[in-house]
């Protein structure tokens, strides 16, 4: 799929949705009318134990017209991308000249979310500041509520 041309590299808006389990339907919907050549990075991050096999990659690019990946190391979001954070890892967001790129790191045992939405808002928050959109869609704990406020202070739309 083709990017959109118009769009800088560091001017797109960085969108992540994060949930719990159930939030897949809810990121399907949202997803699932966007063109594939929305002018946004998005990232998807959903709750799941570490040791569940996940088809989330799969059942997203079933629903929607966005190139959908698996999230991967020093992987550059660009504009018209989904990337999905595995089960077993947090997602950290780094600032780069031109873009930002990811980082994962293992979960381990603690935080009892993971992968953990406040430390992929977080760092989001600080690596692409007012262009960071945090959208927490489900959950029964607070996972995300500390990150949706760095979004918010470091100027993000929440």
């Amino acid at each position: 799929m083709s990017r959109p041309s118009a769009t800088r590299r560091d001017s797109f808006p960085v969108i992540a949705l994060v949930g719990s389990a159930g939030g897949i339907e809810a990121v399907s919907r949202i997803l699932g009318p966007l063109p594939g050549t929305f002018a946004a990075s998005i990232i998807v991050l959903i709750h799941l134990p570490p040791e569940h096999a996940s088809n989330i990659v799969e059942v997203i690019k079933r629903r929607c017209s966005l190139t959908v990946i698996a999230a991967a190391h020093d992987l550059p979001l660009l504009p018209g991308q989904v990337v999905v954070v595995p089960p077993g890892m947090h997602l950290l967001i780094t600032p780069d000249t031109n873009t930002p790129r990811t980082s994962l790191i293992v979960s381990g045992e603690y935080p009892p979310s993971r992968p953990s939405a406040d430390l992929l808002l977080a760092t989001l928050a600080t690596a692409v500041g007012a262009r960071a959109i945090a959208v927490v869609l489900s959950g029964g704990g607070h996972d995300g509520a500390t990150g949706a406020t760095a979004v918010h202070v470091c100027g993000g739309t929440v």
